[in-house]
């Protein structure tokens, strides 16, 4: 969910529910009076100055809510709003709305003054009343982005009481306390049921990112997108494509995007073939998934398959020899292979060098501190056709840390993501971290310096997730 404009149409609201859309537009109309949340008045006789940060931005996550009791009359989750308000009366605040069950949503919104700037987050229930669905105010927290500045380096992701600021302690204390004491007592219609002493709490992620970071970030992101574009740019028999093929054939798999269709990936009796063998496999497999996702004309088709077929069967043996020898008099000899050509700018992507850039990177990033090494036979590649006419190029591998010893355990997982335009003559390249796990015994320390130096790779939909509970069992240390 993107920025909306404060007083728009809130996302989620349709037609059916004029009163529900009405009730929130309400709550979110420009905030007039900064005092309303905690934020100290400019002096009417003094012009606002705003110190700004070069761009600095404060990084929200919303995780999930909790100490709700659920009631029939209340839907399955709450509505979330995050704001950052400015003590300005002529500059909106910055609004975003968390969509119903989508939790661990990231927003980042660029910091405009530190002393005063103030990050509201305020939370609803919606209530299903007999005429209508009302919105039912459970309450807020208000944060200083000040406050981050001096653990940007570290995560922030902690449990934070919801309060109403209309409220007083004491009654707030009372209506829990009632609630959590009567076993009979029912909420009455339209109310949320406590189920903790403390109240309902919302658990957020909020992470200062300096402008420095930022520009330190995309100088090295330019830095490796040129040395891809460097490599993948090579005249075609100059690249090692007919060395590394026959070796990486058996982890390569074809597929279209986003309907997750597999189109190919070898089987268990294709793994057992010769290199030679898988390797015209793979090459045919990818020349078909071309011809059918971009729809060329089914006589062109034809009779370009059946030429590279003939090709590929005159300069590569099924029974065997040396794979990388054959390859390359196929690719040097072929009347109808195309060095510049789709079939050929894909086949680019599939060799070693193609990932040089991408692990120089990560061991430039944090290899010192956090020693790590190969885990043998996760490489993985895969080529997907995207309903838009891109072609999307992964290579994958995982890591784990090169130390024996229990306490410095950790692993990750890595991804090159390469992006290519309809035309295939140019891509986007990103190096990501998709998922990093940590043995039972890890130390609370290395778990600390694993994550800090993970944070500025990690793939925005799997932040702060980790998935890896039974699929690293078994790798040797």
């Amino acid at each position: 969910v993107g920025p909306i404009q404060v007083g728009a149409e809130l996302p989620g609201l349709t037609a059916q529910t004029p009163q529900l859309r009405s009730n929130l537009l309400a709550m979110s109309d420009p905030i007039r009076s900064p005092r309303e949340f905690g934020l100290v008045q400019k002096s009417p006789s003094s012009p606002f100055v705003s110190r700004t940060h070069r761009g600095d931005l404060l990084q929200v996550t919303v995780c999930r809510v909790r100490g709700l009791k659920k009631s029939a009359l209340l839907q399955r989750d709450p509505k979330v709003f995050v704001r950052l308000v400015f003590n300005d009366d002529e500059k909106p605040p910055e609004t975003v709305a968390v969509r119903d069950t989508k939790w661990d949503q990231t927003f980042s919104f660029k910091v405009v003054d530190l002393d005063t700037d103030m990050l509201v987050v305020q939370v609803f229930h919606l209530s299903r009343l007999p005429t209508k669905i009302a919105p039912i105010f459970i309450g807020m927290v208000r944060l200083k982005p000040k406050s981050f500045i001096k653990s940007q380096q570290s995560y922030n992701k902690k449990w934070y009481v919801l309060k109403d600021p209309l409220r007083s302690p004491e009654s707030e204390a009372r209506s829990t306390k009632r609630v959590g004491t009567n076993a009979d007592t029912q909420p009455a219609q339209g109310t949320v049921q406590r189920t903790s002493s403390k109240g309902p709490a919302l658990e957020l992620l909020v992470q200062y990112v300096s402008q420095d970071s930022i520009d330190l970030s995309r100088r090295a992101q330019e830095k490796m997108q040129r040395t891809l574009t460097e490599i993948w740019s090579r005249p075609f028999l100059k690249l090692p494509v007919y060395k590394d093929l026959p070796r990486l054939a058996n982890n390569i798999s074809i597929g279209k995007l986003p309907s997750r269709t597999v189109l190919f990936a070898p089987s268990e009796t294709e793994i057992k073939l010769s290199r030679t063998a898988i390797s015209k496999l793979t090459i045919r497999q990818l020349a078909r998934a071309l011809i059918e996702c971009r729809k060329i004309p089914v006589h062109d088709s034809r009779v370009a398959l059946a030429e590279l077929e003939r090709d590929l069967n005159r300069h590569v043996l099924d029974e065997g020899g040396d794979a990388g020898e054959q390859l390359k008099n196929f690719f040097e000899s072929s009347t109808v292979f195309d060095h510049n050509g789709r079939l050929a700018a894909i086949l680019r992507c599939i060799h070693q060098e193609m990932i040089f850039p991408v692990v120089y990177r990560f061991r430039e990033a944090f290899y010192e501190p956090l020693p790590y090494k190969d885990v043998r036979g996760s490489w993985k590649i895969s080529v997907n056709f995207v309903k838009d006419g891109s072609v999307l190029v992964t290579h994958q591998k995982r890591e784990q840390a090169h130390s024996h010893k229990e306490e410095d355990y950790f692993e990750f997982q890595w991804e090159l993501l390469m992006h290519f335009v309809s035309d295939l003559d140019s891509f986007v390249g990103k190096a990501v971290i998709v998922d990093y796990g940590f043995g039972p015994n890890t130390s609370t320390a290395c778990k600390e310096l694993v994550e800090r130096h993970f944070k500025p790779f990690l793939h925005p939909k799997v932040l702060f997730r980790q998935r890896f509970t039974t699929e690293f069992e078994g790798i040797t240390k």
